[in-house]
């Protein structure tokens, strides 16, 4: 099988690039006893979702439009950036 990447081009011209060892964590707003809560919820191992015809653009459109934040690869929970999914411009998925 070939390997696949996809590129994420952000509104303010930031770009990160994921692909099939890449964990996604969303990041989801809940509520807990009338609060609402910023929470991430179960990662996302990328190559589990590899679809034979369109890549991983069916998972990421999916996660992305259900969270508004995400991380990626957090392995350091002191240490991390956190993404808007609404600020993400394009998403363009090549052959590496």
């Amino acid at each position: 099988m070939f390997e696949v990447e996809v590129e994420i081009s952000f509104s303010n011209g930031d770009k990160i690039t994921i692909g099939k060892d890449t964990l996604i964590f969303p990041i989801r707003l809940t509520e807990h006893n009338g609060e609402r809560f910023c929470s991430k919820v179960a990662p996302i191992v990328l190559d589990d979702y590899f679809h034979v015809h369109d890549g991983y653009i069916p998972e990421l459109t999916t996660t992305f439009a259900l969270n508004d934040f995400f991380t990626i690869n957090d392995e350091d929970s002191y240490d991390t950036k956190v993404y808007k999914s609404s600020s993400i411009v394009s998403m363009k998925q090549y052959e590496k």
